[in-house]
């Protein structure tokens, strides 16, 4: 699979028009850059990888709606957004590049 890119990532959120591209590509390149940074280099081309990459550039654009982490309200209070998204840990698990990621030298 070849790496994620903008009309992946369009259709991941739903976007029929172009209009928010500039937004999307910067989302994309932090989503990327924050992935890749943390996967051994012989696996940034799997499924795997790739879906990481277009689910976190999907949590960053929709972000912008919740400058606070706030997402909505219910009966009980705010419905504030995780710090981390347990379903991308999930998809890296076996790819990354431990010593990295820890920080062992």
């Amino acid at each position: 699979m070849a790496r994620a890119d903008l009309e992946s990532l369009r259709r991941a959120i739903g976007s029929q028009s172009s209009k928010d591209d500039a937004l999307l590509a910067m989302c994309l390149e932090s989503a990327g850059s924050w992935v890749y940074d943390r996967v051994l280099p012989g696996y940034v081309s799997k499924p795997e990888v790739q879906q990481a990459v277009l689910l976190l550039a999907s949590r960053l654009y929709k972000r912008r709606s919740s400058p606070e982490g706030v997402a909505g309200w219910e009966d009980l209070g705010a419905v504030r957004i995780l710090g981390r998204d347990p379903d991308i840990e999930r998809l890296l698990e076996q790819y990354l590049d431990i010593y990295n990621v820890l920080g062992v030298a």
